[in-house]
C-alpha cells in the first residue's frame, strides 16, 4: 500500500558536517524510518542526488552566494538563513585577547584551509572577503582532518574560519569578526516524491533542536543570535522557542 502511494520508509540522508551533527543523527534514529546517513561536504552534487532518487533528504551548508538551484520535486528550508562566519586561533595568539576582530588586522596571518575544490562556495567566500579587506589570504596549510587542525591551531600562529557553534577545545579560541564579513547558510533539502511535508517538518523539527543546543557554546553567538533575528526566520524556530519557554 505504501508504495501506491508513492510513500517511502527509507531515509537516506546526506548531512555536512557541524557541531550538531551528534544530536541530529540520535533523535533521527528514533524515527521509524530505515536510516542511511552519510556526512559529507558538498552541494550540487547532494541536488543531483536528491533529484535522481538516490537520496530522501539533505541538510547542505553553503555561502549565499552559491546558487543552490533546486529541480523540480525537490523542496528546502533554511535552518540557518545566515550563520556569521568566525576565527579560530590558538589561546597564545597575540589577537586572542581581543573581544572581536576586524578581517583587516588578519592580513598578515598564516592560514589553514581544506584542500581539494570548491564545492559550497566557502573559498570563494572567504578570498572575496579577505579581498574587500584588503588583503590576499596567505594560505600555508590545507587540510581537513580535525584532529591535525585542532594540533596546529593550539601549537601555532595560523589560523581558521569557524562556525560560532565550533565546540570548545583547550588551547583554542574563537573570536567573531566585526561586521560579519562572511555569512554561511545551512538548508534542509528534500524530495517530495519520497518524503511527505509532515515527515520533512517532523525532521527539520529536529534539526532545529540540534542546532539550538549549540547555540550557547561558545559565548557570543546567543547574543548575536537573538540581535539578527533575519538570520534564522523560519517559523519553526519561533514555535521551538515558544515550546522551549513554555
Amino acid at each position: 500500500q505504501r508504495a501506491e502511494k508513492g510513500e517511502c520508509r527509507l531515509l537516506r540522508i546526506v548531512i555536512a558536517p557541524g557541531p550538531y551533527l551528534g544530536r541530529f543523527l540520535t533523535s533521527l534514529e528514533e524515527l521509524d524510518r530505515e536510516l542511511t546517513a552519510q556526512v559529507e561536504y558538498g552541494v550540487t552534487e547532494h541536488v543531483d542526488r536528491l533529484a535522481t532518487g538516490r537520496l530522501e533528504a539533505a541538510v547542505i551548508g553553503y555561502a549565499p552566494e552559491f546558487q543552490l538551484s533546486l529541480p523540480p520535486g525537490l523542496r528546502a528550508r533554511h535552518l540557518v538563513n545566515a550563520e556569521p562566519c568566525w576565527v579560530a586561533m590558538s589561546e597564545s595568539h597575540p589577537l586572542a585577547g581581543q573581544a572581536d576582530l576586524e578581517l583587516s588586522e588578519l592580513a598578515k596571518e598564516d592560514w589553514i584551509t581544506p584542500p581539494g575544490g570548491d564545492h559550497d562556495g566557502t573559498t570563494a567566500l572567504f578570498e572575496a572577503a579577505c579581498r574587500s579587506a584588503g588583503f590576499a589570504p596567505r594560505v600555508r596549510y590545507r587540510l581537513d582532518d580535525v584532529s591535525a587542525v585542532t594540533q596546529l591551531l593550539a601549537s601555532t600562529q595560523a589560523l581558521i574560519i569557524a562556525q560560532p557553534t565550533c565546540r570548545r577545545t583547550p588551547g583554542v579560541v574563537v573570536r567573531p569578526l566585526r561586521g560579519n564579513p562572511m555569512l554561511f547558510r545551512v538548508s534542509f533539502v528534500w524530495r517530495a516524491a519520497t518524503l511527505s511535508d509532515p515527515d520533512a517538518d517532523e525532521i527539520f523539527r529536529l534539526l532545529v533542536s540540534a542546532y539550538s543546543a549549540v547555540i550557547g557554546t561558545n559565548d557570543p553567538y546567543p547574543k548575536w543570535w537573538d540581535e539578527n533575528p533575519w538570520a534564522h526566520l523560519d517559523p519553526a524556530w519561533a514555535a521551538f522557542q515558544a515550546t522551549s519557554s513554555s
